[in-house]
């Protein structure tokens, strides 16, 4: 489908999954602005809110940041408040 035809989120989230089907990794922004068959990433932030809400509901268990287009850096650790002041002996 080429880009700037209307397509219903299920036909966005079809293109998605198919190009995970076809290249082994979830799409990056890089590939949404590079695949004619992708929509861009501005339309997949507009109805979809992030890129990785969109690759979760295509079928990531992850939104896709599972070593197949993530950062790479792994998991977020959590985050802890930093100190004030002394330190508890």
């Amino acid at each position: 489908m080429a880009r700037g035809c209307i397509r219903s989120d299920c036909a966005i989230l079809a293109a998605i999954a198919a190009f995970h089907a076809a290249t082994g990794r979830w799409p990056e922004t890089k590939d949404f602005r590079a695949c004619p068959t992708l929509p861009s990433d501005v339309t997949i932030q507009r109805k979809f809110g992030t890129l990785a809400e969109a690759r979760r509901l295509a079928g990531a268990e992850d939104g896709g940041h599972e070593g197949h287009g993530g950062s790479g850096r792994g998991p977020r650790p959590a985050w802890t408040p930093p100190s004030r002041g002394r330190e508890k002996p």
